[in-house]
């Protein structure tokens, strides 16, 4: 007795030919700008770097400070950081910026803690309220 073998059949077939037909990712031959936007900077920038979700652009100005700006544009704060450092990269472990300058031996890396205003108008609290709320995010449980 023979067993029904056209499912399987069936499958390779259309294996084969899903990887025979399958296109190669299309390539763009050329670019439109979609949207265009500029943004006043505190001071002359000598590097920018860009947080992998794209919310944050980070400026390094001349004037020794990193200019924060949201996705939009708009600027979120400046930090200072020095004079002679012109080069700066983000780095998504540990929300870092690293900072260096040519001919400086020495690299500075700020860590980044995100700060949220939250809107609690209306909820029960107890306490002062003006006091300062931390909240600890625990993310490594196994």
């Amino acid at each position: 007795m023979r067993k029904n073998s056209s499912p399987v059949v069936i499958g390779v077939v259309f294996l084969v030919a899903v990887l025979f037909f399958r296109t190669a990712p299309l390539m763009a031959d050329s670019f439109s700008i979609l949207q265009e936007r500029e943004t006043a900077l505190p001071a002359s920038a000598l590097d920018i770097a860009v947080s992998d979700d794209g919310q944050f652009t980070f400026v390094l100005t001349k004037a020794g400070e990193v200019a924060i700006y949201r996705g939009t544009g708009d600027l979120v704060q400046t930090l200072s950081v020095g004079e002679g450092f012109d080069s700066i990269e983000y780095s998504p472990a540990g929300n870092r910026l690293i900072l260096g300058g040519t001919g400086r031996q020495q690299l500075k890396v700020l860590s980044l803690a995100f700060i949220y205003e939250l809107d609690y108008a209306g909820s029960p609290f107890k306490g002062p309220a003006g006091a300062p709320v931390s909240i600890a995010v625990f993310n490594d449980f196994q």
